[in-house]
């Protein structure tokens, strides 16, 4: 089942407050809930007429083994959903019972990666809002749980495709690729000794962490962007170095994704304009990975291409810039999606 909300925050009203406006409300996947657990937030969920939400357990409030069974039913249509201002709360809960829900064989496939997935939007924001050496440590931590998963689980990487949101923020664009990306290096690393498939998958997920340095109105800019704005875009490869090496965040394999992979085949990348066999294979991946989910990508100034559009743009127009190998697989992880 796909995950049918993206990672956003929703309006919603309560129903039997006083209150006439609305709440902010961020939406929780029923399998990530426990039982027998003191809630560290208010849990909200959809009612039969669709116009509001019920508050059906407030904080401190366990839930049942009972109630659980019910939230859990295929029968179970609600949604549920938390306070925005309980957000902290919410993260610290999923980290805690994430490995939970992975190891529970009661819980499907897809309802994990929504978990997973949940989680590492959740992370990638506090990520790029404050880049701390705590923030890095507990992402890379979250990222070896989702290899780990997705090795012993390979169907799941087919359900992890398939979560990818097409509206732009840099975190949605950082998760994207990092999935993209994952996907392609576990088909073509293979998953021996030889790689060390942790770092490399945080290396990809934290490929344009350095883009929290670039001033917001340049990221968030409907229309072109002028040279001196490109120019300060180019600079994020050093910026993300830069602030990993000082948390103590950086690898072999990090450095090399974050520092070069916007660099391109043909020499025109930036930003040492590396040419073929002096781009890694880890950053030849993931410009792959971010060259797709640029195309597939609504933004403000452009529509968002199909993925069938944006594999034969990548191929007819932009073939130049990537390794052909990979991009040959990345079409074969990506047609049964598309």
């Amino acid at each position: 089942m796909k995950n049918t909300f993206p990672f956003t925050y929703v309006h919603k009203r309560v129903v039997g407050e006083d209150a006439p406006d609305t709440r902010l409300f961020h939406p929780v996947d029923r399998f990530i809930l426990s039982a027998d657990e003191p809630l560290a937030f208010d849990l909200y969920a959809s009612n039969a007429s669709k116009r509001g939400l019920d508050h059906i357990l407030p904080e401190g409030r366990e839930i049942s083994k009972r109630l659980l069974t019910s939230i859990r039913s295929p029968r179970c249509n609600r949604v549920f959903f938390v306070r925005a201002d309980q957000r902290r709360a919410l993260l610290r809960y999923k980290k805690h019972h994430v490995q939970e829900v992975l190891n529970d064989a009661t819980v499907p496939t897809e309802n994990k990666c929504a978990v997973m997935r949940d989680l590492t939007s959740m992370q990638t924001i506090d990520l790029l809002e404050k880049p701390s050496a705590e923030n890095i440590r507990q992402h890379k931590e979250n990222i070896a749980q989702m290899v780990d998963f997705t090795i012993s689980e390979p169907i799941s990487m087919r359900h992890m495709l398939q979560l990818t949101h097409h509206d732009y923020y840099t975190y949605t664009h950082s998760v994207n690729v990092g999935i993209y990306a994952t996907a392609v290096a576990l088909r073509y690393l293979g998953n021996g000794q030889s790689h060390d498939l942790h770092q490399v998958a945080a290396g990809f997920f934290l490929h344009d962490i350095g883009k929290c340095k670039v001033p917001s109105e340049i990221i968030n800019k409907k229309g072109r962007l002028n040279e001196e704005e490109w120019e300060e875009i180019r600079r994020h490869p050093d910026h993300g170095c830069a602030i990993l090496r000082s948390n103590h965040g950086m690898t072999p394999e990090i450095a090399i994704i974050v520092g070069q992979h916007h660099e391109k085949m043909d020499g025109q990348g930036y930003p040492l304009g590396l040419m073929n066999d002096e781009i890694h294979v880890y950053s030849r991946i993931c410009s792959v990975a971010d060259a797709f989910d640029a195309l597939t990508t609504k933004r403000s100034y452009k529509d968002a291409m199909h993925s069938y559009q944006a594999l034969r743009v990548m191929r007819e127009e932009m073939h130049r810039q990537f390794d052909s190998d990979i991009f040959k697989m990345f079409v074969q992880l990506m047609c049964p999606v598309a």
